[in-house]
Protein backbone atom coordinates (compact mmCIF):
# COMPACT_ATOMS: atom_id res chain seq x y z
CA UNK A 1 0.00 0.00 0.00
CA UNK A 2 1.01 3.70 -0.83
CA UNK A 3 -0.33 6.79 0.17
CA UNK A 4 0.81 10.54 -0.39
CA UNK A 5 -0.05 13.34 1.68
CA UNK A 6 0.12 16.96 0.46
CA UNK A 7 1.97 19.45 1.68
CA UNK A 8 -0.05 22.66 3.11
CA UNK A 9 -1.22 24.88 0.22
CA UNK A 10 -0.95 21.47 -2.54
CA UNK A 11 -3.72 18.99 -3.24
CA UNK A 12 -2.54 15.08 -4.54
CA UNK A 13 -3.12 15.05 -8.83
CA UNK A 14 -2.12 11.57 -9.21
CA UNK A 15 0.60 9.00 -9.70
CA UNK A 16 3.15 8.42 -12.48
CA UNK A 17 4.49 5.36 -13.02
CA UNK A 18 3.75 1.36 -13.36
CA UNK A 19 1.75 -1.04 -11.98
CA UNK A 20 -0.29 1.47 -9.50
CA UNK A 21 -3.83 -0.05 -8.87
CA UNK A 22 -5.23 3.28 -8.64
CA UNK A 23 -3.77 6.33 -10.11
CA UNK A 24 -5.67 8.75 -8.79
CA UNK A 25 -6.06 7.84 -5.54
CA UNK A 26 -4.14 9.33 -2.64
CA UNK A 27 -3.96 5.34 -1.00
CA UNK A 28 -3.22 2.67 -3.31
CA UNK A 29 -2.07 -0.66 -4.03
CA UNK A 30 0.98 -1.12 -7.03
CA UNK A 31 1.58 -4.88 -8.17
CA UNK A 32 4.83 -5.42 -7.96
CA UNK A 33 6.13 -7.88 -10.21
CA UNK A 34 9.55 -5.97 -10.72
CA UNK A 35 11.80 -3.13 -9.47
CA UNK A 36 8.90 0.25 -10.18
CA UNK A 37 10.07 3.52 -9.73
CA UNK A 38 6.30 5.63 -8.73
CA UNK A 39 5.89 9.29 -8.58
CA UNK A 40 3.54 11.46 -6.55
CA UNK A 41 2.64 14.61 -8.38
CA UNK A 42 1.13 17.44 -5.99
CA UNK A 43 -0.73 20.87 -7.39
CA UNK A 44 -0.40 24.15 -6.09
CA UNK A 45 -3.78 25.63 -4.25
CA UNK A 46 -4.79 28.66 -6.21
CA UNK A 47 -6.12 31.52 -4.83
CA UNK A 48 -6.65 35.26 -6.27
CA UNK A 49 -5.48 38.75 -6.17
CA UNK A 50 -7.58 41.63 -7.10
CA UNK A 51 -8.01 45.30 -6.87
CA UNK A 52 -10.62 47.61 -6.34
CA UNK A 53 -10.89 49.95 -9.15
CA UNK A 54 -8.65 53.33 -8.37
CA UNK A 55 -9.44 56.90 -8.86
CA UNK A 56 -6.13 58.48 -10.61
CA UNK A 57 -3.92 55.68 -11.34
CA UNK A 58 -3.94 52.07 -12.54
CA UNK A 59 -2.61 48.87 -11.08
CA UNK A 60 -0.92 45.88 -11.93
CA UNK A 61 -0.24 42.47 -10.44
CA UNK A 62 -3.71 40.62 -10.43
CA UNK A 63 -4.89 37.32 -11.32
CA UNK A 64 -4.83 33.89 -9.75
CA UNK A 65 -1.49 32.34 -7.98
CA UNK A 66 -0.57 29.39 -6.12
CA UNK A 67 -1.40 29.89 -2.32
CA UNK A 68 1.67 30.71 -0.01
CA UNK A 69 2.75 32.87 -3.68
CA UNK A 70 4.59 36.39 -3.00
CA UNK A 71 3.05 38.20 -6.18
CA UNK A 72 4.50 42.01 -7.01
CA UNK A 73 2.26 44.45 -7.36
CA UNK A 74 2.95 47.86 -9.39
CA UNK A 75 0.57 51.12 -9.56
CA UNK A 76 0.71 53.72 -11.56
CA UNK A 77 -0.74 57.51 -11.49
CA UNK A 78 -2.23 59.46 -13.92
CA UNK A 79 -1.67 62.63 -15.14
CA UNK A 80 -2.11 65.12 -12.66
CA UNK A 81 -1.75 62.32 -9.72
CA UNK A 82 0.17 61.03 -7.26
CA UNK A 83 0.26 57.82 -5.40
CA UNK A 84 -0.29 57.79 -1.94
CA UNK A 85 -0.46 54.59 -0.01
CA UNK A 86 -1.71 50.58 -0.23
CA UNK A 87 -4.54 49.56 1.46
CA UNK A 88 -5.13 45.66 2.19
CA UNK A 89 -3.33 43.01 4.64
CA UNK A 90 -0.39 41.30 3.71
CA UNK A 91 1.15 44.05 1.63
CA UNK A 92 5.58 44.04 2.19
CA UNK A 93 5.47 48.25 1.99
CA UNK A 94 2.52 50.36 1.62
CA UNK A 95 4.09 53.16 0.67
CA UNK A 96 5.89 52.01 -2.17
CA UNK A 97 4.48 51.96 -6.25
CA UNK A 98 6.51 48.65 -6.20
CA UNK A 99 6.04 46.37 -3.58
CA UNK A 100 4.98 42.60 -2.72
CA UNK A 101 2.11 40.78 -1.40
CA UNK A 102 1.87 37.42 0.83
CA UNK A 103 -1.04 35.60 -0.94
CA UNK A 104 -2.07 33.39 2.14
CA UNK A 105 -5.56 33.71 0.97
CA UNK A 106 -7.91 35.24 -1.59
CA UNK A 107 -7.90 39.46 -1.05
CA UNK A 108 -8.59 42.42 -2.44
CA UNK A 109 -6.34 45.15 -2.48
CA UNK A 110 -7.18 49.13 -2.86
CA UNK A 111 -4.42 52.00 -4.36
CA UNK A 112 -4.94 55.53 -3.22
CA UNK A 113 -3.57 58.47 -5.22
CA UNK A 114 -4.39 62.05 -5.05
CA UNK A 115 -4.22 65.01 -7.20
CA UNK A 116 -0.54 66.18 -7.76
CA UNK A 117 0.62 69.29 -6.42
CA UNK A 118 1.79 72.49 -8.13
CA UNK A 119 5.32 72.15 -9.14
CA UNK A 120 5.86 68.80 -8.48
CA UNK A 121 6.82 65.71 -10.70
CA UNK A 122 6.08 61.76 -10.38
CA UNK A 123 8.95 58.92 -10.47
CA UNK A 124 7.59 56.37 -11.27
CA UNK A 125 8.95 52.57 -11.50
CA UNK A 126 8.03 49.40 -12.83
CA UNK A 127 9.67 46.01 -13.21
CA UNK A 128 9.69 43.48 -16.34
CA UNK A 129 8.56 40.82 -15.54
CA UNK A 130 6.71 41.83 -13.15
CA UNK A 131 7.56 38.82 -10.51
CA UNK A 132 11.50 39.41 -11.50
CA UNK A 133 11.38 41.91 -8.53
CA UNK A 134 10.58 45.22 -6.97
CA UNK A 135 11.42 48.84 -6.82
CA UNK A 136 11.92 51.59 -4.26
CA UNK A 137 12.28 55.20 -4.51
CA UNK A 138 8.87 56.29 -6.47
CA UNK A 139 6.93 59.23 -5.76
CA UNK A 140 6.15 62.68 -5.84
CA UNK A 141 9.29 65.28 -5.94
CA UNK A 142 9.59 68.53 -5.83
CA UNK A 143 10.89 69.96 -9.23
CA UNK A 144 14.80 69.86 -9.18
CA UNK A 145 14.56 67.77 -6.68
CA UNK A 146 17.50 64.29 -6.68
CA UNK A 147 15.49 61.06 -6.67
CA UNK A 148 17.15 57.85 -5.72
CA UNK A 149 15.51 54.83 -6.83
CA UNK A 150 16.95 50.90 -5.95
CA UNK A 151 15.94 47.75 -7.87
CA UNK A 152 15.61 44.78 -5.61
CA UNK A 153 15.64 41.52 -7.52
CA UNK A 154 12.75 38.42 -6.63
CA UNK A 155 14.47 35.28 -5.59
CA UNK A 156 15.67 33.52 -8.40
CA UNK A 157 16.01 36.67 -10.63
CA UNK A 158 18.92 39.09 -10.93
CA UNK A 159 19.04 42.84 -11.99
CA UNK A 160 20.22 43.62 -15.60
CA UNK A 161 19.58 47.64 -15.94
CA UNK A 162 17.21 50.45 -15.63
CA UNK A 163 15.23 52.00 -18.69
CA UNK A 164 13.62 54.86 -19.08
CA UNK A 165 13.92 58.26 -21.75
CA UNK A 166 17.15 58.94 -23.00
CA UNK A 167 18.39 56.46 -19.77
CA UNK A 168 19.95 53.18 -19.74
CA UNK A 169 21.72 51.98 -16.36
CA UNK A 170 23.08 48.76 -15.20
CA UNK A 171 23.45 49.75 -11.60
CA UNK A 172 20.98 48.76 -9.34
CA UNK A 173 20.13 52.23 -7.63
CA UNK A 174 20.41 55.48 -9.36
CA UNK A 175 19.54 58.79 -9.38
CA UNK A 176 17.69 61.29 -11.27
CA UNK A 177 17.24 65.15 -11.16
CA UNK A 178 13.45 65.97 -11.27
CA UNK A 179 12.51 68.27 -13.88
CA UNK A 180 9.30 66.56 -15.69
CA UNK A 181 7.36 63.47 -14.80
CA UNK A 182 9.58 60.08 -15.00
CA UNK A 183 8.84 56.64 -16.13
CA UNK A 184 11.98 54.38 -14.78
CA UNK A 185 11.76 50.05 -15.59
CA UNK A 186 14.54 47.68 -13.72
CA UNK A 187 14.67 44.93 -15.95
CA UNK A 188 15.47 41.56 -14.55
CA UNK A 189 16.15 38.19 -15.97
CA UNK A 190 15.44 34.62 -14.47
CA UNK A 191 18.65 32.99 -13.09
CA UNK A 192 20.11 30.09 -15.15
CA UNK A 193 22.31 27.43 -13.51
CA UNK A 194 24.67 24.71 -14.63
CA UNK A 195 23.56 21.37 -13.36
CA UNK A 196 26.57 19.21 -14.05
CA UNK A 197 25.71 15.03 -13.61
CA UNK A 198 28.85 12.50 -13.44
CA UNK A 199 29.40 9.04 -13.60
CA UNK A 200 31.88 7.20 -11.51
CA UNK A 201 33.07 4.04 -13.30
CA UNK A 202 30.24 1.82 -14.40
CA UNK A 203 27.73 3.50 -16.35
CA UNK A 204 26.97 7.10 -17.52
CA UNK A 205 24.22 9.42 -16.73
CA UNK A 206 21.62 11.71 -18.42
CA UNK A 207 20.39 15.42 -16.83
CA UNK A 208 23.55 17.91 -17.35
CA UNK A 209 23.02 21.60 -18.95
CA UNK A 210 21.50 24.96 -17.96
CA UNK A 211 18.57 25.24 -16.77
CA UNK A 212 15.94 27.94 -15.48
CA UNK A 213 15.62 28.97 -11.69
CA UNK A 214 12.73 27.01 -9.89
CA UNK A 215 12.58 24.10 -12.92
CA UNK A 216 12.43 20.50 -11.72
CA UNK A 217 14.90 18.57 -13.71
CA UNK A 218 15.11 14.49 -14.02
CA UNK A 219 18.52 12.93 -13.72
CA UNK A 220 18.94 9.21 -14.46
CA UNK A 221 21.89 7.02 -14.09
CA UNK A 222 22.53 4.44 -16.79
CA UNK A 223 24.59 1.58 -15.63
CA UNK A 224 26.81 -0.14 -18.29
CA UNK A 225 26.71 -4.41 -18.58
CA UNK A 226 27.68 -6.20 -15.54
CA UNK A 227 27.20 -3.32 -12.92
CA UNK A 228 24.61 -1.74 -11.13
CA UNK A 229 23.42 1.77 -9.78
CA UNK A 230 24.49 2.50 -6.26
CA UNK A 231 23.49 6.34 -5.34
CA UNK A 232 23.47 9.57 -6.31
CA UNK A 233 26.16 12.31 -4.36
CA UNK A 234 25.12 15.22 -3.97
CA UNK A 235 22.90 17.71 -2.01
CA UNK A 236 18.77 18.40 -3.20
CA UNK A 237 18.49 14.93 -4.44
CA UNK A 238 14.97 14.02 -4.17
CA UNK A 239 15.52 9.89 -3.39
CA UNK A 240 19.68 9.67 -3.58
CA UNK A 241 18.64 5.26 -4.11
CA UNK A 242 16.13 6.08 -7.24
CA UNK A 243 17.90 5.44 -10.67
CA UNK A 244 16.20 7.94 -11.70
CA UNK A 245 15.10 10.98 -9.54
CA UNK A 246 14.58 15.03 -9.72
CA UNK A 247 16.07 18.03 -8.12
CA UNK A 248 14.76 21.20 -7.84
CA UNK A 249 17.09 23.89 -9.85
CA UNK A 250 17.73 26.97 -7.25
CA UNK A 251 21.29 26.86 -7.72
CA UNK A 252 24.45 25.08 -9.33
CA UNK A 253 24.66 21.15 -8.71
CA UNK A 254 27.35 18.83 -8.98
CA UNK A 255 26.13 15.56 -8.92
CA UNK A 256 27.70 11.82 -9.08
CA UNK A 257 26.36 8.65 -9.86
CA UNK A 258 27.82 6.06 -8.55
CA UNK A 259 27.85 2.43 -9.72
CA UNK A 260 29.14 -0.70 -8.39
CA UNK A 261 29.97 -4.04 -10.21
CA UNK A 262 28.11 -7.12 -10.19
CA UNK A 263 28.13 -10.15 -7.93
CA UNK A 264 27.58 -13.78 -9.40
CA UNK A 265 27.39 -17.12 -7.53
CA UNK A 266 29.53 -19.89 -9.29
CA UNK A 267 28.34 -23.29 -8.24
CA UNK A 268 28.75 -26.92 -8.97
CA UNK A 269 25.35 -29.65 -9.15
CA UNK A 270 26.87 -32.10 -6.39
CA UNK A 271 27.83 -35.02 -8.23
CA UNK A 272 29.43 -38.61 -7.49
CA UNK A 273 32.94 -39.71 -8.37
CA UNK A 274 34.74 -36.33 -7.37
CA UNK A 275 34.58 -32.38 -6.47
CA UNK A 276 35.15 -29.02 -8.09
CA UNK A 277 37.70 -26.71 -6.42
CA UNK A 278 37.32 -22.58 -7.52
CA UNK A 279 33.29 -21.49 -6.93
CA UNK A 280 32.15 -19.03 -4.92
CA UNK A 281 31.11 -15.56 -5.47
CA UNK A 282 32.89 -13.01 -8.32
CA UNK A 283 32.61 -10.28 -9.15
CA UNK A 284 31.36 -9.41 -13.19
CA UNK A 285 34.67 -9.64 -15.44
CA UNK A 286 36.67 -11.75 -13.45
CA UNK A 287 38.54 -14.23 -14.32
CA UNK A 288 38.15 -17.77 -12.44
CA UNK A 289 39.57 -21.08 -12.77
CA UNK A 290 37.89 -23.97 -11.29
CA UNK A 291 39.23 -28.00 -11.31
CA UNK A 292 37.67 -30.98 -11.37
CA UNK A 293 39.55 -33.54 -9.43
CA UNK A 294 38.39 -37.33 -9.48
CA UNK A 295 38.30 -38.81 -6.49
CA UNK A 296 40.29 -42.46 -5.89
CA UNK A 297 39.12 -44.84 -8.82
CA UNK A 298 37.02 -42.45 -10.83
CA UNK A 299 38.61 -40.24 -14.02
CA UNK A 300 37.42 -36.93 -15.33
CA UNK A 301 35.06 -36.73 -18.38
CA UNK A 302 33.41 -33.49 -19.21
CA UNK A 303 32.15 -30.40 -18.56
CA UNK A 304 28.51 -30.27 -19.56
CA UNK A 305 27.46 -27.52 -21.87
CA UNK A 306 30.88 -26.22 -22.09
CA UNK A 307 33.49 -26.57 -24.55
CA UNK A 308 33.76 -30.34 -26.04
CA UNK A 309 37.66 -29.93 -25.50
CA UNK A 310 37.48 -28.66 -21.93
CA UNK A 311 39.89 -30.06 -19.87
CA UNK A 312 39.56 -30.79 -16.21
CA UNK A 313 41.17 -27.33 -15.34
CA UNK A 314 38.84 -24.74 -17.12
CA UNK A 315 38.93 -20.96 -17.17
CA UNK A 316 36.44 -18.37 -18.33
CA UNK A 317 35.38 -14.57 -17.21
CA UNK A 318 32.48 -14.39 -14.88
CA UNK A 319 29.23 -12.38 -16.85
CA UNK A 320 26.46 -14.17 -14.83
CA UNK A 321 25.49 -16.63 -12.08
CA UNK A 322 26.29 -19.79 -12.80
CA UNK A 323 26.07 -23.73 -12.05
CA UNK A 324 28.88 -25.60 -13.16
CA UNK A 325 27.92 -29.79 -14.15
CA UNK A 326 30.98 -31.99 -14.29
CA UNK A 327 30.91 -35.94 -15.14
CA UNK A 328 33.09 -38.30 -13.69
CA UNK A 329 33.50 -42.23 -14.38
CA UNK A 330 34.83 -45.11 -12.51
CA UNK A 331 37.84 -46.13 -13.99
CA UNK A 332 36.80 -49.97 -14.86
CA UNK A 333 39.94 -52.59 -15.64
CA UNK A 334 37.95 -52.95 -19.04
CA UNK A 335 38.72 -49.39 -19.64
CA UNK A 336 42.19 -48.87 -19.37
CA UNK A 337 44.33 -48.34 -22.48
CA UNK A 338 45.80 -51.18 -21.57
CA UNK A 339 43.67 -53.60 -21.60
CA UNK A 340 43.04 -56.16 -24.61
CA UNK A 341 39.62 -57.38 -25.22
CA UNK A 342 39.33 -61.22 -25.66
CA UNK A 343 35.14 -60.89 -26.70
CA UNK A 344 32.34 -61.91 -24.25
CA UNK A 345 33.39 -59.68 -21.66
CA UNK A 346 36.84 -61.34 -20.93
CA UNK A 347 40.14 -59.36 -21.07
CA UNK A 348 44.10 -59.35 -20.49
CA UNK A 349 45.84 -57.41 -18.64
CA UNK A 350 49.07 -57.41 -16.73
CA UNK A 351 47.15 -57.75 -13.70
CA UNK A 352 46.16 -61.06 -15.18
CA UNK A 353 42.98 -62.41 -17.23
CA UNK A 354 38.91 -62.05 -15.88
CA UNK A 355 35.78 -61.35 -16.62
CA UNK A 356 34.13 -58.16 -16.12
CA UNK A 357 30.52 -57.63 -15.01
CA UNK A 358 28.29 -54.71 -15.50
CA UNK A 359 27.46 -55.18 -11.35
CA UNK A 360 31.66 -53.70 -10.88
CA UNK A 361 32.96 -56.94 -9.87
CA UNK A 362 34.77 -59.09 -12.28
CA UNK A 363 35.78 -62.86 -12.13
CA UNK A 364 39.80 -62.99 -12.11
CA UNK A 365 41.22 -66.13 -12.76
CA UNK A 366 43.89 -66.29 -10.16
CA UNK A 367 42.14 -64.56 -7.49
CA UNK A 368 38.48 -65.18 -8.07
CA UNK A 369 35.60 -62.82 -7.78
CA UNK A 370 36.85 -59.58 -7.05
CA UNK A 371 35.72 -56.16 -6.63
CA UNK A 372 38.13 -53.94 -8.06
CA UNK A 373 39.02 -50.32 -6.96
CA UNK A 374 41.39 -48.70 -9.89
CA UNK A 375 43.31 -46.02 -8.76
CA UNK A 376 44.90 -43.24 -10.62
CA UNK A 377 48.10 -44.01 -10.51
CA UNK A 378 47.16 -47.40 -12.78
CA UNK A 379 47.59 -49.48 -9.73
CA UNK A 380 45.20 -51.53 -8.12
CA UNK A 381 43.04 -52.10 -4.88
CA UNK A 382 40.52 -55.04 -5.11
CA UNK A 383 39.15 -57.45 -2.36
CA UNK A 384 39.07 -61.32 -2.64
CA UNK A 385 36.53 -62.97 -0.53
CA UNK A 386 39.75 -65.12 0.13
CA UNK A 387 42.81 -62.47 0.78
CA UNK A 388 40.57 -59.52 1.70
CA UNK A 389 41.84 -56.49 0.45
CA UNK A 390 45.13 -56.08 -1.46
CA UNK A 391 47.26 -53.87 -3.23
CA UNK A 392 49.27 -54.35 -6.46
CA UNK A 393 50.72 -52.66 -9.17
CA UNK A 394 52.62 -53.78 -12.77
CA UNK A 395 55.96 -53.79 -10.88
CA UNK A 396 55.07 -55.50 -7.64
CA UNK A 397 52.76 -58.37 -9.60
CA UNK A 398 55.81 -58.90 -11.72
CA UNK A 399 57.36 -60.16 -8.32
CA UNK A 400 53.99 -62.26 -7.22
CA UNK A 401 54.36 -58.84 -4.26
CA UNK A 402 50.98 -57.77 -3.11
CA UNK A 403 50.31 -55.71 0.17
CA UNK A 404 47.56 -57.42 2.52
CA UNK A 405 46.10 -54.24 4.17
CA UNK A 406 44.49 -56.12 6.98
CA UNK A 407 47.67 -57.53 8.38
CA UNK A 408 50.08 -54.37 6.81
CA UNK A 409 52.49 -56.26 5.45
CA UNK A 410 53.60 -57.51 1.76
CA UNK A 411 52.78 -61.01 0.92
CA UNK A 412 54.07 -63.61 -1.53
CA UNK A 413 51.57 -65.89 -3.66
CA UNK A 414 53.78 -68.40 -5.54
CA UNK A 415 50.99 -69.71 -7.03
CA UNK A 416 47.69 -68.25 -7.29
CA UNK A 417 43.87 -70.10 -8.25
CA UNK A 418 40.77 -69.35 -6.68
CA UNK A 419 40.50 -72.31 -4.43
CA UNK A 420 44.26 -71.34 -3.13
CA UNK A 421 44.61 -69.85 0.54
CA UNK A 422 48.35 -69.86 1.08
CA UNK A 423 50.72 -66.88 1.04
CA UNK A 424 54.00 -66.32 2.27
CA UNK A 425 53.85 -62.91 5.44
CA UNK A 426 56.90 -61.20 5.16
CA UNK A 427 56.06 -59.96 8.58
CA UNK A 428 55.80 -62.97 10.23
CA UNK A 429 58.21 -64.66 7.96
CA UNK A 430 56.06 -67.53 7.45
CA UNK A 431 53.83 -69.46 5.47
CA UNK A 432 50.14 -69.03 6.29
CA UNK A 433 47.06 -70.17 5.20
CA UNK A 434 43.87 -67.42 5.19
CA UNK A 435 41.24 -68.78 7.68
CA UNK A 436 38.44 -67.19 6.47
CA UNK A 437 35.00 -67.39 8.45
CA UNK A 438 31.28 -67.75 7.71
CA UNK A 439 30.74 -63.98 8.35
CA UNK A 440 33.92 -62.34 7.09
CA UNK A 441 32.72 -63.91 3.69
Amino acid sequence: VITATPDTGYSFSGWSGTGVTDTSAASTTVNMTSDVNLYANFDSSTVQLSFSSPLGGRLAGDGNYPKFSTVTINAFPEDGYKFDRWIGESVADPMSVSTTVELNKSIQIEALFSIKPVNTFNLSTTSIPLQGGTTRGSGNFEENKTATVFAVPSEGYSFVKWIGEGLSDGNGSISVIMDADANLTAHFELNKYQVTVSESLGGSTLGSGFYEHGKTVLISALPDEGFHFKRWVGEGINDAYSQNTFIEIVEDKNLTASFEKNRYELKVVPTIGGTVTGTGSFEYGEEVTVKAIPDRGYKFVSWLNMNENSGAEITFVIEDNKTLEVVFEKITLSSLTSTKNLGSNWFEHWFGYFYESSSGWSYHAEFGWVFVSIQNDGSIWFWSENFFWLWVDESTRAKKLYWKEDEKSWVYFPLIHPSNKMYYSYNNQEWIEQKVTTSER
